[in-house]
């Protein structure tokens, strides 16, 4: 039943770690401390997977199944001394509760092969029936922090039938305009669910909700893909969104299982509608091609923009989504070596000025106003062998202080500790050894 079968079984297993030292002073208690916190994130991911094909004349079915299952931990740790070392006190608990998040993936696709005109179609619809189960575990820790939030978090299961259709129209040999349309479903991450940020000395924390549903879309994508003469690959596309149960933080006031928050909660609901729209481009232009002496040379171009608008049906309020990211650009300079044995590239990013609006949720909230940042980094590879690469790389080159503006969008314009503490890294140095089996 089929002309080709790939399968794979696959284990990862993840750290993310976070240390901070920061030296504070109390003025109403007139006390001095440091803090030292210790962020943790954990990530153990195992799973299988099975791909097949089987050409049928003018039809190529591809189809196949896929199982992950993820066991994630956020544990947080906050030791507290006075300026000379000695202990005073020490907080262990996790940011969000444990979990097991098991995914069962079935698909099928029918790539139909025809002519209009002397040019090659592609007509493919397909289905994908999704299974999820997400299942806490060990919550003695989350209690810690979160109080009598950790008795409403409770496992949840869902399936979801996702229809697609794909048409694609050759323009040139290797070259072509194409339609998408897909159903997708995005179920809550577990963050959204139990996750816990929060800070009494501003009143600020940003919370969970166990009781979200799954978040629905339709969305339609036209663009033209591939080599679009000699040495030019270029991808462009613009696309239309149209949610259901978006997913999104709204500033909620006081919550009464953490009394010790003042107006500056956030937590994450079912807003209700939504819509994002926006264009993509991607190019490379290989210079080798043109001038034989700038062989390996390449010059890559890239940006993004997008916006969004909601509805929340809670309250009726409309207004632009603040979780929509602003403009960026990207270009960048780069040299492969002909034989593939190393490369380098010299990349300049630029990320457009935003503050983010939260009229959906009638908030008056006035939110820090994230300004524009240009950051270079470079970096390099070396492919040691067949099976081992070494990448080097120099980040923030200028050493320009900047934020991100998905982690500091929902801080108040004078939450000024908050937002220092937020900056991206300066001039950094980092590396990594990659091998492949």
């Amino acid at each position: 039943m089929f002309d080709s079968l790939e399968s794979r079984i696959y284990y990862q297993s993840a750290e993310a770690k976070n240390i901070t030292f920061v030296p504070e002073v109390i003025p109403r208690a007139g006390a001095s401390y440091a803090r030292h916190l210790y962020t943790n994130s954990e990530y153990d991911t195992w799973g299988a997977s099975a791909d097949a094909s089987k050409s049928l004349g003018a039809h190529t079915l591809y189809y196949g199944l896929s199982y992950t299952q993820i066991d994630s931990q956020r544990p947080w740790e906050e030791t507290r001394t006075d300026l000379s070392g000695v202990f005073v006190s020490q907080t262990i608990k996790d940011r969000a509760s444990a979990a097991k998040d098991a995914r069962l993936s079935l698909y099928v696709r029918d790539e139909i092969a025809l002519s209009l005109g002397g040019r090659r179609v592609k007509v493919t619809p397909g289905l994908t029936v999704q299974h999820q189960r997400v299942k806490p575990t060990d919550q003695a820790r989350y209690a810690q922090g979160s109080g009598a939030s950790a008795g409403e978090v409770r496992k949840s299961s869902d399936t979801a039938l996702l229809p697609s259709l794909n048409v694609s129209l050759e323009l040139a040999p290797q070259f072509d305009a194409y339609a998408h349309y897909s159903r997708g479903v995005r179920r809550p991450s577990i963050t959204e669910l139990t996750g816990s940020f929060e800070n009494p000395g501003t009143g600020y924390a940003v919370l969970g909700n166990p009781d979200l549903d799954k978040e629905t879309s339709q969305t339609l994508e036209l663009g033209v893909r591939g080599q679009a003469a000699k040495g030019i690959t270029l991808n462009a596309s613009a696309f239309y969104s149209r949610y259901k149960n978006f997913i999104e933080y709204e500033n909620i006031g006081r919550d009464p299982n953490l009394p010790q928050f003042g107006l500056f909660v956030y937590r994450a609901h079912n807003i209700g509608k939504a819509e994002i729209w926006g264009t993509e481009l991607s190019s490379r232009f290989d210079l080798g091609v043109w001038a034989p002496s700038a062989r390996g040379l390449s010059v890559n171009l890239a940006g993004g923009w997008s916006q969004g608008s909601a509805q929340n049906t809670r309250t009726g309020n409309r207004g632009w989504l603040p979780s929509v990211l602003p403009a960026k650009v990207v270009a960048g300079l780069a040299y492969d070596d002909p034989s593939r044995r190393f490369g380098t590239a010299l990349h300049a990013s630029h990320t457009r000025s935003k503050q983010a609006s939260d009229a959906a949720s009638a908030s008056t909230t006035e939110y820090f106003a994230v300004p524009s940042a240009t950051v270079l980094d470079w970096t390099a590879y070396w492919n040691l062998n067949r099976n081992v690469t070494w990448n080097v790389g120099i980040y923030n080159l200028s050493d320009r202080k900047y934020w991100d503006y998905a982690s500091v969008r929902s801080l108040a314009a004078n939450a000024t500790a908050d937002i220092q503490r937020q900056t991206r890294p300066g001039r950094s140095f980092g590396t990594s050894l990659e091998v492949k089996f």
